[in-house]
């Protein structure tokens, strides 16, 4: 029983004030850093095209063609690497801006969870004082991700190549994403151990989590492959929304920016749901 209980308390501090708080940041960050992109991408295409046909079309999406013919054009491959050096640069703040809000996160979905904590201080001192060791446990998870994701996927390619089947390619693909999946939700569970016990050894919280991990497999697999489930079917939705808004007038365009960020605040949501469930099923099962 400790896992449905688990399921639901997780979801129920997930739409809780504090949790909400933390989705807010947490989407304010990728808004802020996606609409620099953006800006930066328009810019750089308007240069291109204006006062030609060809802006009115790319109202309508960025075509294969037109993609093609842009990166033949002289001084392409310059436009190129900025757009990727930036994007690499995004993505690079955004990771430590991630982890650097993962401690404010955790603290409000573990006081939610029955944790018997009784902090109050802002979300932003919370990210702060744990900071350091949120940091700390992500090295660990970043360090085990890549090595047994790179160890999967050569796995994968390997199969692919010996022409092993489509039921091996699905399967890998399944296995591939349930074992970073579990790797996260462990990280999860170290993130949780910092918070709810003040240890703040990375080390001791990882042992704790794979303690937890192994000790509890049958229902923290369970729990997540539902969270993978859950994850899986928000995106799902969002995109077939999407892709049934017409972007050829202003008003389309529009819906479908807000169903877009719809799309992308469930998807923060869903994360955090996680998060939360396998901090109810840790403090549940003890």
């Amino acid at each position: 029983m400790k896992l449905p209980i688990a399921i639901a308390r997780g979801i129920s501090a997930s739409v809780a004030p504090g949790p909400l708080v933390a989705l807010g940041w947490m989407y304010g960050l990728l808004a802020a850093l996606a609409l620099a992109f953006t800006v930066f991408v328009y810019l750089l295409i308007a240069s291109g095209v204006a006062n030609s046909a060809v802006g009115s079309q790319l109202r309508k999406g960025i075509s294969a063609d037109w993609l093609v013919d842009t990166l033949t054009q002289p001084g392409a491959g310059s436009k190129f690497m900025s757009v990727l050096f930036l994007a690499v640069a995004l993505a690079l703040v955004y990771a430590v801006a991630s982890v650097a809000l993962s401690g404010g996160v955790v603290s409000r979905i573990v006081d939610r969870v029955g944790s018997g904590r009784a902090v109050n201080d802002p979300f932003v001192a919370e990210c702060g004082r744990y900071a350091g060791p949120m940091l700390r446990v992500a090295i660990v998870e970043f360090l085990f991700l890549g090595l047994t994701g790179g160890a999967l996927v050569i796995v994968w390619i390997v199969g692919m190549i010996g022409n092993a089947g489509n039921a091996f390619a699905w399967t890998s693909v399944t296995v591939i994403a349930v074992v970073l999946s579990a790797i996260a939700a462990t990280a999860d569970v170290a993130r949780v151990h910092v918070v709810a016990t003040g240890d703040r050894s990375a080390i001791a919280a990882w042992r704790d989590a794979i303690s937890h991990a192994v000790r509890r497999a049958p229902s923290f697999v369970l729990l997540v492959v539902f969270n993978l489930v859950v994850a899986l079917v928000v995106a799902w939705i969002a995109v077939t929304i999407h892709s049934t808004i017409s972007r050829e007038t202003g008003s389309g365009v529009i819906l479908g920016l807000v169903v877009g960020q719809i799309g992308i605040i469930g998807r923060i949501w869903a994360r955090i749901a996680a998060l939360a469930s396998q901090a109810s099923l840790r403090i549940v099962s003890g």
